[in-house]
């Protein structure tokens, strides 16, 4: 029988978690202004609204969306890509020996 990290109610606490409580555990913050009873607007996150029913979410900027754990993965997509792009330009400024 397989040995697994997690219990099934660890894995189901985590997958089914609150959508606005791992935004908000991801350092995201909610633009009270923008948001209205439908759902939450997300302050600079490119459009990303966490909707109050159903648990899940939509960013409009390029059409992704899921729940709770599809947030995780995408902040995490998002940061190594940044680190990506850091890494690039700092390869690049030593190749051509500018800062």
């Amino acid at each position: 029988m397989a040995q697994y990290k997690y219990s099934r109610d660890d894995y189901y606490r985590l997958t089914n978690a609150p959508c606005i409580d791992v935004a908000l555990a991801l350092g995201m913050e909610i633009n009270e202004r923008a948001s209205d009873q439908k759902a939450w607007k997300m302050k600079d996150e490119q459009g990303l609204c966490i909707y109050r029913e159903g648990n899940n979410w939509y960013r409009f900027s390029d059409g992704r969306h899921g729940f709770s754990i599809d947030l995780v993965i995408d902040k995490l997509q998002q940061r190594a890509g940044a680190g990506l792009h850091r890494q690039e330009r700092c390869e690049r400024s030593v190749r051509t020996g500018s800062s």
